[in-house]
């Protein structure tokens, strides 16, 4: 089976996990080509064949049918005989859109931006449509963003619920998550991810407990408004660290011990929301007790029994400082069984193995349709 994978940025930081699945279905014997339209400096050697093509710019239209079906008669930007086209992310509909046309099938993962922020136009709603109508499949990371999709007027047997996984082997359980300590050290908490507006790190400070620290990881636009929030209050200068954006592999280290990891997702003032963040699945999985807001596709991915006590609305203060005090002052045999409990659920429904495997089954049904 040859693959044709459609990306933006290919390699790029914040897309890496894009780039998971593609790796696992090759390993099978899929065949595997690139087509991008820009690289990132990170971007890893895979051996992959690679093509860059020039981006398709449209506008909003009053005739999106219209608009697509001029994009569709154009011929396709790699030329050759593929049996699947995967694009990632929604805007890929537009290339994917000349294979389409020609008989290819093509599938089109969404990841978050896509079904949020870029919606604020009606009309990337209406291209989705077209192509869902035309028979392109749509991969949603969640039962919100599927019900998303399918509003914008995608068949809903045309979307199809995949969750990324992670390489359980790389986030490996940590016996030891929280070591003996003095009654003097502060309970821990992280935060880890862009520093930007629907990552809402402003509110994981807000909502710290005074007898409690908070390790920010990451970098972004909102790391000068971020310190100055801090600066402005003694106490918390004492308590929160900026460590800066960390390699993955140095992030277990960082996390060792934490007392949980605190992630207060909100819809960003630009309509940008999270797809389902990977870093909840880390952090279960190391064993590292989460804290989240009922945002996106971020209540999934906790244990259905912790759900109450770690989910709470988004840009609640209080209820984040409650959830946080809860996990400072749970018994320890409770927060073992929670910490195996996040563990057993990361293993159950978001390992790597289980997405390629949901991938794999859906390329074979459209390279056989």
């Amino acid at each position: 089976m040859k693959v044709l994978q459609l990306y933006n940025v290919f390699g790029a930081t914040t897309e890496r996990t894009l780039l998971a699945v593609p790796e696992a279905l090759s390993e099978r014997g899929v065949e595997v080509a690139v087509a991008y339209e820009s690289m990132s400096p990170e971007a890893p050697a895979l051996g992959w064949p690679m093509q860059q093509v020039s981006r398709i710019a449209v506008s909003s239209a009053t005739d999106v049918a219209g608009q697509m079906e001029a994009v569709a008669a154009q011929e396709p930007a790699v030329p050759g005989a593929f049996d699947l086209v995967h694009g990632h992310f929604g805007p890929r509909v537009l290339h994917g859109s000349r294979y389409l046309r020609r008989g290819v099938p093509l599938l089109i993962s969404c990841y978050g931006y896509d079904v949020s922020r870029l919606l604020r136009d009606p009309c990337w709603g209406a291209r989705y449509a077209w192509a869902g109508a035309r028979g392109a499949v749509f991969v949603a990371l969640s039962t919100s963003m599927k019900q998303t999709l399918v509003d914008c007027g995608v068949p809903e047997a045309k979307v199809r619920i995949i969750r990324l996984g992670i390489d359980l082997a790389d986030w490996p359980f940590l016996a030891d998550g929280q070591p003996a300590r003095s009654d003097a050290a502060a309970p821990r908490f992280v935060f880890i991810g862009r520093l930007t507006g629907k990552k809402a790190p402003h509110d994981a400070i807000a909502a710290l407990p005074p007898d409690a620290t908070l390790d920010i990881i990451g970098k972004g636009e909102l790391e000068d408004s971020l310190r100055a929030q801090v600066a402005a209050n003694a106490s918390l200068l004492r308590r929160v660290r900026f460590l800066g954006q960390l390699p993955l592999d140095e992030l277990p280290a960082v996390m060792r011990g934490a007392t949980g990891f605190v992630l207060p997702s909100v819809v960003a003032s630009d309509g940008d929301m999270e797809g389902m963040p990977m870093i909840l699945m880390q952090s279960l999985a190391l064993g590292l007790p989460c804290i989240t807001t009922q945002h996106a596709g971020n209540a999934e991915v906790i244990p259905p029994e912790d759900r109450a006590a770690c989910v709470v609305p988004e840009s609640d203060v209080p209820a984040l400082r409650s959830a946080m005090e809860r996990l400072m002052t749970l018994p320890g045999d409770h927060r073992d069984a929670m910490r195996l409990r996040g563990r057993a659920w990361i293993e159950a429904g978001f390992n790597l193995r289980q997405a390629a495997d949901a991938y794999f089954s859906v390329y074979q049904e459209l390279a056989a349709g």
